[in-house]
């Protein structure tokens, strides 16, 4: 299991632009492993990475927080639990 701690400490030292360029990275690793077979197990780890990286965003910035909120807010059991 990752080291959440200093993935998070290791983000935060990064500027916004950086962030969201991490965050996207994260999500398109997500659709990759989605539309592959076989490696189901990385699928939660790159939720869970997703969604860290959106609530440290949204601590450090007022903007788009409505839709941060709505992607924090997703349920993404259905897609976990089918693998």
């Amino acid at each position: 299991m990752p080291n959440w701690s200093a993935i998070e400490a290791s983000f935060l030292h990064l500027t916004q632009p950086q962030q969201l360029g991490e965050l996207a990275s994260s999500l398109a690793h997500l659709k990759f492993w989605v539309q592959s077979s076989g490696c189901n197990q990385v699928i939660p780890v790159l939720l869970h990475e997703s969604l860290l990286y959106l609530s440290l965003i949204q601590q450090n910035s007022e903007i788009y927080n409505v839709e941060l909120n709505q992607l924090q807010d997703c349920d993404f059991t259905p897609c976990v639990t089918k693998f």
